[in-house]
């Protein structure tokens, strides 16, 4: 249904020729096309329709009030023309109000019209509105093709209206490559606009979206300070030719902005500029972003009621407009305000829904971005629940997706630092033969430090998602130790409960509280690594008492040791046990060392585990100091290590010659994170063994953290 109904031909007079009523028509129609939209829309239907009701009567017997002054080929001509000027502003019309569908048809009508008369400006106007069709729905290089076809049209046009029409089809290919994100070729478009402007001294007025464009482009490459000038140029210039609807798109854009700075007040204010301006011209283009842009700001800034408030309203204006990619950010960050608010438990059945909400949205659903946040989010909402398996599992489901993103957002970044070595390369072919080699040697340098850039930056990549991978393969695998100590303690409650005492329930309960503790620390730190982005554990020293951290770990596999009959001996010098260093990883140390001890000892055998205190004589530059240290050791009657293994035993995935005495499951983990974790905490860790007698693991901590 179209948006604008025709009224009846009120506007014909029928006492004038067709020709000088059809042009009428449209001296009428584009004086109102900026003030009285609708207005327009209809006396150009008029126009339309009458020069096309006389066209179709060519030919036939009908009596037309044609003026008999008029050579009848070239008056026939002259209403092909004017039916031109009309297709034209219905086409402009049904474009700028989002008829799509309407602005195609009339559009291939102008094309064909355009063509014959030889109308090549026009032929130019038809082919900017039909790119604008495809751009609005997403078909970019359809677009790129009817922009670049235009441009071949306004080549030899040298009017003012042609080089305005010419910079605003320039604009538009940058708004192309911009949605590419191909920042370096739009913001040579974008610079191109400039410079026409510069070179025709034409009015300012034309080219304020252009200094927005530029703003939200030199934003995307990273240039804040370049895209805050522009974005204020454009402010100016909306004020001083009192363009409110230009206003309204860069108080936006400043919003954005300043939430990015983390200058949350500010970034709000602009915010509700810019709504208030759109709705004091009853103009909703963006209304719904608007609304949901301030809702993530109240997220950060945990004011998460108001920020559902404002989701709410982005969601009835979002689902107004079919704006699904927007409906699915929106239930998306539902879902993830309402996993952390400040009463998470009352909200989890919401955010459920929220992300259910997704899944009804195909087109959203299949975006790699929108699966990896909602497995992160479910992620937090399980982990809130307590099934910790679950939420581990999905977020290693989200960290591979981050993975794929990472790798796919460097390859961006390498396609636009080719393209800028291609661009730099292009316009060295510009200077004149003298600056040639200058600049070619300048342009090789430049070319040669780009390459190292982006070298440097694969490397940095990797590394970084080699260190986050490293993290989820230590909390996979840390987390079986608490898992089965929480299994062996509640099976043998639940077969020793009639016949134990109180004291004895309450103290195994205590065990599996324990351990369901550390199981609760080590995801919180990898869900806490992945929020903050960080690709590392952080470390946190204090005062450790390393006989209570052994002592623990003999209660909580007291049951495990049991089950294979394995004699625990110990000798604990708890007096002298005090060191600083971070007590969790040093726990993971020992719990590693200490549970491979018992798996891979025989059945029936005596595992031997000691803490001492040592002072070490140490050498820094020709002096010597003490160091005092406590050691522990954890002796085992296993079957040994071979030379072999003790150069690889530290190794990811190492398959070593000694296998788990009871069927027990081994990934090759449990010494690669004994490494990396001492490494963190200055501790050092070494073994001794000899094939058939056994091996004795030596953990040597610093009294006092000395960092690497």
């Amino acid at each position: 249904m179209e948006h604008y109904q025709h009224q009846s031909s009120k506007h014909i007079p029928m006492s004038e020729t067709i020709l000088e009523t059809i042009r009428t028509l449209n001296a009428q129609s584009n004086k109102y096309i900026t003030s009285q939209k609708e207005v327009a829309y209809s006396y150009a239907l008029d126009a339309k329709n009458l020069a096309t009701s006389y066209l179709s009567q060519l030919g036939t017997n009908s009596e037309l009030p044609i003026s008999t002054s008029i050579d009848d080929e070239s008056f026939v001509v002259s209403v092909k023309k004017e039916l031109v000027n009309a297709l034209s502003t219905l086409a402009h019309i049904y474009n700028t109000s989002g008829e799509v569908d309407n602005s195609k048809e009339i559009i291939l009508q102008g094309i064909s019209l355009a063509e014959e008369c030889k109308m090549e400006f026009h032929h130019a106007q038809f082919l900017l509105n039909l790119g604008n069709c495809f751009f609005r729905t997403s078909f970019m290089m359809e677009a790129l093709e009817n922009y670049e076809q235009s441009l071949e049209k306004l080549e030899y046009l040298n009017t003012k209206e042609s080089i305005l029409l010419k910079s605003k089809v320039l604009n538009n290919i940058g708004n192309v490559y911009n949605k590419l994100n191909d920042n370096s070729a739009s913001l040579e478009y974008y610079h191109k606009v400039l410079e026409i402007k510069n070179t025709h001294n034409l009015p300012e007025k034309n080219f304020i979206l252009t200094y927005l464009n530029l703003g939200m482009a030199y934003a995307a490459i990273g240039k804040l300070d370049d895209s805050v000038e522009y974005y204020e140029e454009c402010v100016r210039l909306s004020n001083e030719h009192n363009d409110k609807k230009s206003l309204s798109l860069v108080y936006n854009n400043l919003g954005n902005h300043w939430s990015f700075q983390g200058e949350f007040e500010k970034s709000l204010n602009f915010f509700q500029e810019s709504i208030a301006l759109k709705k004091s011209l009853n103009y909703d283009y963006g209304l719904d972003t608007s609304y949901y842009n301030i809702a993530i700001v109240l997220g950060r800034m945990k004011r998460f009621k108001e920020a559902n408030n404002f989701l709410e309203e982005a969601l009835q204006l979002a689902k107004k407009n079919l704006n699904t990619d927007l409906i699915g950010d929106i239930f998306l960050y539902f879902a993830d305000i309402n996993s952390i608010s400040e009463n998470p438990y009352l909200s989890l059945d919401f955010a459920t829904e929220c992300l259910q909400q997704i899944e009804n949205l195909p087109t959203v659903i299949e975006q790699k971005d929108v699966q990896s946040d909602m497995y992160r989010i479910k992620s937090n909402i399980e982990k809130l629940r307590g099934n910790f398996a679950t939420s581990l599992d999905l977020f290693q489901k989200h960290s591979e997706l981050e993975r794929e993103l990472e790798l796919e957002q460097f390859k961006i970044q390498e396609q636009i630092l080719r393209d800028q070595i291609a661009y730099e390369r292009k316009k060295s072919k510009e200077v004149s033969t003298n600056e040639f080699s200058i600049q070619l040697e300048a342009l090789r340098k430049e070319n040669s430090n780009l390459s190292e850039l982006l070298d440097k930056t694969k490397e940095n990549v990797t590394s970084l998602l080699e260190q986050k991978n490293d993290l989820i393969r230590m909390a996979s695998h840390d987390l079986k130790n608490p898992l089965n100590n929480i299994l062996g303690f509640a099976e043998y409650l639940l077969k020793e409960i009639p016949t134990i005492s109180y004291v004895e329930i309450k103290e195994y309960a205590t065990y599996i509280r324990d351990s369901a503790e550390r199981m609760t620390t080590i995801i919180t730190t990898i869900l806490d690594v992945n929020k903050t982005g960080a690709s590392s554990i952080n470390v946190t020293l204090q005062k450790t008492d390393v006989a209570t951290i052994v002592q623990t770990l003999l209660k909580e596999y007291s049951q495990y040791a049991n089950s294979k009959n394995i004699t625990i001996s110990q000798n604990i010098q708890a007096q002298k046990s005090i060191c600083e260093t971070d007590a969790d990883l040093l726990k993971q140390i020992i719990d590693n060392i200490y549970s491979n001890a018992i798996k891979y000892s025989p059945l029936g055998s005596n595992v031997r585990i000691t803490v001492r205190s040592q002072d070490n004589i140490v050498t820094i530059e020709d002096q010597q100091t003490v160091e005092s240290v406590v050691i522990v050791e954890i002796e085992d009657k296993g079957p040994g290590f071979t030379e072999d293994d003790r150069i690889n035993m530290f190794g990811t995935y190492a398959k070593l010659s000694a296998k788990p005495t009871a069927g027990e499951h081994s990934t090759g983990l449990g010494l690669s994170i004994v490494k990396k974790l001492s490494e963190l905490i200055n501790v050092s860790v070494w073994c001794e063994s000899t094939v058939g007698e056994g091996s004795t693991f030596f953990i040597e901590i610093p009294e006092f953290h000395k960092p690497q």
